[in-house]
């Protein structure tokens, strides 16, 4: 059923004789009408429940994080320098190999990575 509307606020009354206003900073006692704001049709609320935690962190995010850093470390100039000496390998430089064979090992492991979901 709807609410009925709220009543006006009737005006202040004057003080019976003989009584002194309240001190500053205190309220009057609520008149004898006063009922306190109506809970709700289904009682009161409930309080409002804590936030969740948050959900744990997947084995397969720290995975791909280390893969990114191995990554970071793979082609740091400095290693790269020591694969760039001039050799080769079966007649290609030898940065050329390196880099391409990690650059595949990260695609290749960041793809069994992903497929699998961190499992």
């Amino acid at each position: 059923p709807p609410r009925p509307p709220p009543r006006p606020h009737a005006p202040p009354r004057p003080l019976a004789a003989g009584t002194q206003p309240p001190p500053p900073g205190k309220h009057p006692a609520p008149p004898a009408c006063f009922t306190p704001p109506h809970p709700g049709p289904y009682g009161p609320r409930p309080t409002p429940p804590h936030p969740a935690p948050p959900p744990p962190r997947r084995a397969g995010a720290d995975r791909l994080i280390a893969l990114f850093l191995f990554g970071v470390v793979a082609f740091n100039p400095p290693l790269l320098r020591v694969f760039g000496a001039g050799d080769t390998l079966f007649g290609l430089p030898l940065l050329y190999v390196y880099a391409l064979g990690v650059w595949g090992g990260v695609i290749a492991l960041s793809a069994m990575l992903l497929e699998r979901g961190g499992r």
